[in-house]
């Protein structure tokens, strides 16, 4: 500093120090004598100069204290501050103020830091910047002080650069990988670099997680962190390559990896560079020598997802069978855990074919047993159904996965398995046995189950008389899509869901369908299909509102699209209901993509989409309208099949009267028209102005010959698309809050003796209508919030009413570091959603050795 900074400083504090005292004395020793030369030229203007010499100091403590008590006294030594027991002015030192010219004792200074640590301080010259100043007393200003260390200091510099919250390495090291590395450019290393902290930052490098410092790269310390944390879910020797990269502190190279790979703001990145270090260093060579069964608890690498997807797919290839519960159980949580999202979907296409393989084996058990119409129709609205939505969401999960190109062979390979085994085992079966239980039917009514065409007068209009009621209407929104739907929406708290099944129409086509869920007589079908109902059209919304709102009927009524409703504004939805106690809402989404040659093949995402359509229209009108009860149905379900029909599996009509009506699935005629392999009923079943009409449908899952597509039909008298859903929603209004089941530990001991240590928890109940699913995050930490071991994630989602079926094992690895039994550790449990701490539990840790424990490295 020159003599007039110097001077401008000293000046400016005596003037702020005399606003809190009345008196004030200033210390400055000179220990170079830099300024002894200048000092008499100084202009004090609130202050007095006193100068010491090495003989004068009693002289000095005299004139102070004795024979002059009101003055303020800059007191200027050219020489360093003597030792304690040499110092005869100690005791006027510790109450008075203090001046330094260097920066760095200035910042201890002002940072009451013990100059103890000043040659630690002036080690870094560089990092002395103002930016970095600045940062540094925001930092050490929450820091102890009481316990401080250089290693503290060190920290609080390197975090004063990296621009983290704490001074946390972990947190540091994360953002210079995750986004510093990432990004190429390396901006805040190189600022690090500038700053002169490169040894220190590499030396905290060697002593947190023993990676050598001499080898200053960015790029092995990232490989040596990720090839550490799969060695320490990997219960097997790595290759002689890859050993000199697993680093000595696992516990604490864990604590770090896990930290990014669970952080949903670092996921992305952390894929990211995973994705990097595999390609880099080759982690497929190391992968593939290890065994399959070592691997299933290992989360680090997509190689890995990659190596057990393609082991499992090739055991179902191989056996032509479901995956046994030991590997269902692999799936399961692989699904829930890895952290590539792509193979989520790959697992999940496994994991349905898996169940749809082991569906069939029961049906094939139970078919022989369905003896009466009654006992398929029941077994197929509780079980069979399971198998069709398997298939859905196998090719659903199979569709949506992408990037996947080293797995395209087997996929498909496993793809014609599934697809043989629905078509061949199930299909053919079913409908093999159901043609003949539906030969004894002599009326169509005569199929147990409610009907759609009396849905109005047995369901709507009783609805009702107690409540405002929305009946929502899916187009081809078949059975086993309303099972998935009521199962959903059960785990909504305020939800109380009932689940049921109409008999659609036959022929199961939407304008017949339609028609019969409104009030119905007369029906009416003309030469394009259209329908009537007392002469009345029944296409489109406007047309059904007229039928519906008839002063017999329901003039308090009201139909409308799903578009005229769906994310309008509230008051808009609100002035369109008001007054109207019967709300027809009409949804097509699955038969507008079904019935598009070009779109049939992307019907089970309409599927899955209309399911979250419903699923959000009924929490918008809850909130918007206050409705209280919802009846959803469909006018018709549909069979849909991947592979396309062959030509020879086409069913001839043979000599059709011109007045008859033929469609892929259906002939409606008056004529006593003769076709093989089909069923033939009397629409008389609709009223007498139909009983002059017979519906002619396949008896099985084949077409007739006509144009359009083939793998998305409906029309005929399968399962698939006559049982259509009726799922009742009765909410309970204004409760937004959801109930969700609990988690808790399953043992009563609260003593950590290892780094790797096993946990039981329990979840309290299981997953029922009232209580839905949770997912929480659990670790340690220290008293002062510091993590000491990884971070787990638990889905809690079991059904099983025996809790030992609702039990969780978690693997927690605690970082390399001395731990007291004296010292208080906490379990920290908190829920994914909302961050909130649902509990804590206070644990001794009582590990000898910690910082070499177990590892031998």
């Amino acid at each position: 500093m020159s003599l007039k900074q110097i001077e401008t400083e000293l000046n400016a504090r005596f003037t702020d120090y005399n606003k809190s005292s009345s008196r004030n004395i200033i210390f400055w020793y000179d220990k170079d004598a830099q300024y002894s030369d200048e000092i008499d030229s100084i202009n004090l203007s609130h202050a007095k100069l006193q100068k010491l010499t090495k003989t004068n100091s009693l002289a000095t403590k005299y004139l102070i204290e004795h024979e002059d008590t009101e003055s303020n006294f800059l007191v200027y030594a050219p020489f360093d501050k003597p030792s304690i027991n040499e110092d005869h002015l100690m005791d006027m030192y510790l109450y008075s103020r203090h001046f330094v010219t260097d920066r760095e004792s200035a910042i201890c200074e002002d940072c009451k830091i013990s100059t103890v640590f000043l040659p630690f301080l002036k080690k870094f010259p560089q990092f002395w910047t103002d930016i970095n100043e600045k940062r540094f007393k925001e930092l050490i200003s929450v820091a102890d002080l009481t316990n401080l260390t250089e290693k503290n200091l060190g920290l609080i510099m390197l975090a004063s650069v990296v621009k983290t919250e704490t001074a946390d390495f972990n947190q540091m090291v994360k953002i210079l990988i995750t986004s510093d590395f990432v990004d190429g450019k390396q901006k805040l290393y190189n600022n690090l670099v500038k700053s002169g902290l490169e040894e220190l930052f590499w030396q905290y490098c060697l002593e947190e997680y023993g990676y050598n410092k001499d080898v200053k790269a960015f790029d092995k310390l990232i490989a040596s962190l990720f090839i550490t944390h799969c060695k320490s879910q990997i219960d097997e020797d790595f290759a002689a390559s890859y050993k000199s990269y697993i680093l000595s502190k696992m516990p604490n190279v864990v604590l770090l990896v896990s930290g990014i790979m669970n952080d949903v703001n670092s996921a992305q990145m952390y894929s990211l560079l995973a994705r990097k270090v595999e390609d880099g260093f080759k982690i497929g060579d190391l992968i593939s020598k290890l065994n399959i069964d070592n691997l299933t608890d290992c989360f680090t690498f997509e190689v890995i997802d990659y190596k057990i997807s393609e082991y499992l797919i090739n055991k179902i290839i191989n056996e032509s069978d479901g995956l046994n519960h030991q590997y269902m159980g692999v799936l399961i949580s692989r699904i829930k855990k890895t952290h590539f999202e792509n193979y989520k979907l790959i697992y999940r296409t496994i994991d349905r074919a898996s169940h749809l393989l082991n569906a069939i084996k029961t049906f094939e058990v139970e078919l022989p047993g369905a003896y009466t119409i009654d006992d398929m129709v029941n077994k197929y609205t509780e079980s069979w159904c399971s198998i069709d939505r398997y298939y859905r969401q196998f090719y659903f999960a199979l569709d949506n996965s992408s990037d996947h190109d080293k797995l395209d062979f087997v996929l498909e390979k496993l793809r014609v398995i599934v697809e043989n085994a629905y078509t061949n085992k199930y299909l053919s079966s079913l409908y093999l046995i159901w043609r003949s239980k539906m030969l004894t039917v002599s009326d169509y009514k005569e199929i147990p189950g409610r009907k759609q065409w009396q849905f109005y007068e047995k369901v709507a209009r009783l609805s009702v008389r107690n409540e405002r009621t929305v009946v929502i209407i899916s187009d081809a929104f078949r059975y086993e899509c309303g099972r998935q739907l009521a199962s959903e929406l059960k785990k909504l708290a305020g939800y109380k869901v009932e689940n049921d099944y109409m008999i659609s129409t036959l022929p199961s086509y939407t304008q017949l369908g339609m028609a019969a869920l409104l009030p119905n007589k007369n029906f009416k079908i003309d030469s394009k299909t259209y329908v009537t109902l007392d002469g009345k059209s029944t296409a489109g919304a406007d047309a059904r509102n007229a039928i519906l709102t008839l002063p017999e009927n329901q003039p308090n009524g009201l139909c409308v699209r799903f578009d005229a409703v769906y994310k309008k504004p509230r008051d808009t939805v609100r002035q369109l209901f008001a007054g109207k106690n019967l709300i027809y809402i009409f949804h097509d989404k699955v038969d507008t993509t079904g019935d598009d040659m070009n779109t049939e093949n992307q019907v089970f995402d309409a599927c899955q989409e209309a399911i979250d359509d419903i699923t959000k229209l009924i929490s918008q009108l809850t909130n918007a309208c206050s409705i209280g009860k919802y009846i959803i149905t469909a006018d018709h379900g549909f069979i849909y099949k991947r592979d396309k029909i062959q030509e020879s599996d086409k069913l001839s009509t043979g000599h059709i009267h011109t007045v008859d009506i033929k469609k892929r699935r259906f002939v409606l005629t008056k004529n006593k028209t003769i076709i093989d392999d089909t069923l033939r009923y009397s629409m008389s079943y609709l009223g007498e102005s139909m009983a002059d009409t017979e519906v002619i449908v396949p008896s099985g899952v084949d077409i007739f010959k006509a144009q359009g597509g083939q793998n998305f039909v409906h029309g005929g008298a399968t399962l698939q698309e006559i049982i259509i859903p009726l799922v009742s929603v009765e909410t309970s209004r204004g409760k937004h809050q959801t109930q969700e089941v609990n988690i808790d530990l399953a043992s009563v001991f609260r003593t950590i003796s290892n780094l790797n240590t096993y946990i039981d928890f329990i979840q309290k109940e299981p997953v029922t209508d009232t209580l839905r699913p949770r997912t929480i995050r659990v670790w340690f930490e220290d008293e002062s919030g510091t993590k000491v071991s990884n971070e787990n994630i638990i889905v809690a989602d079991r059904t099983n009413t025996n809790p030992d079926g609702r039990k969780y094992q978690e693997k927690f690895i605690f970082a390399s570091r001395k731990y007291s039994p004296k010292d208080k550790y906490f379990m920290r449990i908190t829920d994914n959603e909302t961050g909130i701490e649902i509990s804590h539990y206070e644990y001794v840790i009582d590990i000898p050795f910690a910082d070499d424990f177990g590892f031998g490295f």
